[in-house]
C-alpha cells in the first residue's frame, strides 16, 4: 500500500519530505482533502507553517553570541534521492525541500560559510 492507493479520507502532509510534491500530486489526482505542515503545496491546500529561516537564524545568533565562530550544521535531505554527505552546489540547486532550504538560509544569515552535511533521512 502507498500514497497512490492507501484507503484514506484525508491527509496531513509533513513538508520536509523530499517526496512531498509527488505525494501532493498523487493525492490531488485522487481528490483526497489535505492540509500541509510546511512545504508550500500551492493551490488551495491549507498550510500550517513556522518561519524556519528566522528560527534557525535565532539559534545561530545565540551560538555566535556565546562566542562560537567555527560551526557546522547537519540538515534534512534536500531532494528525492536523499543524497548524503557534504552539501554540494548540485544537490542544493536540485533542492525540493523548502524546510531544509529555509533552515540553511537562516544559518547562513549568521554564518555565511557554514559547513553543511546532509543526513540520510528515512
Amino acid at each position: 500500500m502507498n500514497i497512490d492507493n492507501a484507503p484514506v479520507d484525508a491527509v496531513v502532509l509533513i513538508g520536509c519530505s523530499p517526496k512531498f510534491f509527488r505525494q501532493v500530486d498523487a493525492l490531488q489526482r485522487r481528490g483526497i482533502p489535505m492540509v500541509a505542515i510546511e512545504g508550500a503545496p500551492g493551490g488551495d491546500i491549507p498550510e500550517i507553517t513556522i518561519d524556519n529561516r528566522d528560527a534557525t537564524r535565532r539559534g545561530a545568533e545565540h551560538l555566535r553570541n556565546l562566542g562560537h565562530t567555527d560551526v557546522a550544521t547537519v540538515t534534512l535531505p534536500f531532494e528525492p534521492t536523499r543524497t548524503r554527505g557534504p552539501l554540494t552546489a548540485e544537490v542544493e540547486a536540485a533542492a525540493t525541500v523548502d524546510t531544509a532550504v529555509e533552515r540553511l538560509r537562516g544559518a547562513r544569515d549568521v554564518y555565511p560559510d557554514i559547513r553543511v552535511r546532509v543526513a540520510g533521512g528515512a
